[in-house]
């Protein structure tokens, strides 16, 4: 029971499961009880009635549930090429390729998220991006390059696409700064849009879930 000064009284509870209310006879009269006024008044009953009148369980489904009926992820990529990770020459940088072949920090991440993500989108084209550094020809800075420099299309066929050009970007690029990943959320913001504007007119449920994976240091 609210009180202008702050304070609340407690008036009662009930103790019921969901099983007894799966199983009673709706409607049903829930009386509310406060232990402390049974024990000091003989005379007390309760402090209340709730009337139940209706009873409606609704499962609210997971993530797994909209995958399992069709829904697709968008998996895209975007990775820090800004020159605090380290010179990529260096063993102590991010970004260096062990001549044994061990993969480095960004390796295993894409490799540990993409294969996962790879495996409910149909096409496999993932489109990945590159950000912080100097880009050839020019060497001209840039906060969002296709990972396969060069390319007009920043789609990689495959988890194992995005890595072949990861690996090749490292010694394309020149590692520069600063860091700002705005442009490519940006990006990805007007896939998820396009989408949206595609199924409107349809009136259908999004059949796409936009994730972006972010790897900076």
């Amino acid at each position: 029971d609210w009180n202008k000064n702050g304070t609340a009284d407690f008036i009662g509870c009930c103790d019921v499961t969901l099983d007894d209310l799966r199983k009673a006879r709706l409607p049903m009269d829930l009386e509310i009880v406060n232990e402390a006024k049974k024990r000091k008044k003989k005379s007390y009953q309760n402090s209340g009635i709730i009337h139940l009148r209706a009873l409606e369980i609704r499962r609210k489904p997971t993530f797994l549930d909209f995958i399992s009926h069709g829904l697709e992820l968008n998996f895209v990529v975007g990775v820090d090429f800004t020159g605090s990770n380290g010179d990529p020459r260096k063993p102590t940088s991010l970004h260096h390729l062990s001549p044994t072949g061990n993969m480095n920090e960004y390796q295993r991440a894409l490799w540990a998220v993409g294969s996962v993500c790879e495996q409910y989108d149909t096409d496999k084209l993932f489109p990945a991006y590159g950000f912080g550094a100097k880009v050839p020809p020019q060497y001209t800075f840039s906060n969002i390059f296709n990972l396969s420099v060069g390319s007009a299309n920043p789609e990689c066929n495959g988890v194992s696409g995005i890595l072949a050009a990861y690996q090749q970007a490292i010694s394309q690029v020149q590692l520069w700064g600063p860091t700002n990943a705005a442009p490519i959320i940006s990006a990805v913001a007007d896939l998820a849009e396009e989408e949206h504007r595609r199924i409107q007119p349809q009136r259908l449920a999004c059949s796409t879930y936009q994730i972006l994976l972010l790897l900076t240091d």
